[in-house]
């Protein structure tokens, strides 16, 4: 009774908000998805463990080690080698490009938010100068006739 008391214990994952509005943008799976939220949530030195994030997620490490290799691929992460406190060579997983990528997208978005508006703009201009220009036709009309 206790390991489940444990369980129900543990504190929740929180998903930030900007990689649920962007990862399907991002091309990423659930899957995939899962490990980035294992990963974020773990902090920002994540040793390149298969098994061990296998073991937390009740994931085969073998799907694991295929998930992050889809996530390399992608661009998403990258396995970089430190020295640990040790001073051993050890791998990590980092998310520099996940951040770069979602960087780019939030500046895209603006982008295109700050283009739409000057369309709309441009069009209400359009407007206005050809309901002007209708106005004089018809004042020149109505001075002619």
């Amino acid at each position: 009774m206790e390991g489940l008391e444990k369980i129900l214990r543990m504190k929740p994952i929180v998903l930030p908000r900007y990689l649920f509005n962007y990862y399907l943008r991002l091309g990423i799976t659930a899957e995939e998805l899962i490990i980035l939220i294992f990963v974020i949530d773990e902090g920002d030195k994540v040793i390149y463990d298969p098994s061990s994030i296998g073991e937390s997620l009740g994931m085969d490490k073998y799907k694991v080690m295929e998930l992050l290799n889809n996530l390399s691929e992608k661009k998403i992460i990258s396995i970089i080698v430190e020295k640990n406190s040790d001073g051993k060579s050890a791998e990590y997983i980092s998310l520099d490009l996940l951040y770069s990528k979602i960087m780019s997208l939030v500046i895209d978005k603006k982008k295109m938010k700050r283009r739409i508006w000057i369309i709309v703009i441009f069009i209400l201009y359009l407007k206005v100068s050809l309901v002007g220009l209708y106005l004089l036709w018809n004042v020149r009309l109505l001075m002619v006739g």
